[in-house]
């Protein structure tokens, strides 16, 4: 029970290729580009903080060249929603900055998550604004960048239909 995030709905992950988990309808699946595989990120050292989301996630192991992990989500309703992912690296590692795409197009370029943030609101985050159409998934293409060695991307958390973190007072 201390590993639990309160306030959250915690998704325990199992090493493999993808995972998926059913959300009030809405189905999420992350999957691992290419030779990639994801496994679990703990650093137990996070919880003395209090940063239960930080503490924990997964991460892309073994991924060479460009590819990187996607997100896929299934049943949304058409129309515009947000979606706000969340990226601390657990590992005694520098983070691996990637590019965000929704389908092709490019979102962010560059982003760096934080390194072993000590409170969750300090964990760094997408924001994206993305239009579900009726019968199409909404992908999210996380891909590491040519700026260094590391292509271990790591994913805390994500919301679907909430505010940019960083326009909330804490």
């Amino acid at each position: 029970g201390d590993v639990l995030t309160p306030h959250w709905r915690n998704w325990p992950w199992s090493e493999g290729k993808s995972g998926f988990r059913t959300f009030d309808g809405v189905t999420v699946t992350f999957r691992a580009g290419g030779d990639g595989i994801l496994a679990p990120a703990f650093y137990k050292g996070l919880l003395d903080f209090g940063a239960h989301m930080a503490a924990d996630g997964f991460t892309l192991n073994g991924a060479s060249g460009t590819n990187g992990l996607d997100m896929i989500v299934s049943g949304l309703s058409p129309g515009r929603h947000t979606l706000v992912t969340w990226h601390n690296e657990t590992r005694n590692a520098a983070p691996q900055k990637f590019d965000v795409l929704v389908g092709d197009a490019i979102r962010l370029r560059g982003f760096t998550p934080s390194s072993r943030a000590t409170n969750d609101y300090e964990v760094a985050a997408t924001f994206l604004e993305v239009e579900a159409v009726a019968g199409k998934d909404v992908i999210v293409h996380f891909r590491p960048d040519n700026s260094g060695l590391n292509r271990s991307i790591v994913l805390n958390g994500f919301g679907i239909d909430i505010a940019d973190p960083r326009t909330i007072a804490i």
